[in-house]
């Protein structure tokens, strides 16, 4: 058992996400962990493969929006291709990867962000539990950081 600073990405009380050191005793597969002001937290961690995929493209950010305020429904390719104001396939290539344009290994399905449902011949998308952790981060990372730019 040790005891290290760490950045991780923090989730107080409130369900306000933020970024923050804190500091982590690692027990097995249980961190505990306090914030500077000695507060307990719960952390989420994130890839930082994730963020570079959503940063990279501002394509996936709205489908992840998108799917954030219907979420837990489920929506097919061409709806979300209409509300977001894109192609079809740049879409799917987002979703799923496509080619050399999109990579596979930075698809928001690969990564864990959105889900692809089958039903009766049919695939719809869904934002995963993680995709909404994910975008609740986004918002306020963006908020915060809106007011120094």
């Amino acid at each position: 058992m040790f005891t290290k600073k760490v950045i991780k990405f923090a989730i107080d009380n409130n369900s306000a996400v933020f970024q923050q050191p804190v500091f982590c005793k690692i027990k097995g597969n249980s961190n505990a962990c306090r914030n500077a002001g000695g507060r307990a937290v719960d952390t989420m961690i994130i890839d930082p493969q994730v963020l570079r995929s959503i940063h990279r493209s501002e394509l996936r950010k709205r489908i992840l929006l998108y799917l954030s305020e219907i979420y837990p429904s489920a929506t097919y390719l061409s709806e979300i291709a209409r509300i977001v104001g894109s192609d079809p396939s740049n879409v799917r290539g987002a979703l799923v990867g496509l080619g050399n344009r999109y990579n596979g290994e930075s698809s928001l399905v690969y990564l864990g962000l959105v889900e692809e449902v089958s039903n009766n011949g049919f695939k719809y998308y869904r934002l995963t539990e993680y995709g909404k952790k994910v975008v609740e981060y986004l918002r306020e990372y963006y908020r915060y950081y809106r007011k120094f730019m």
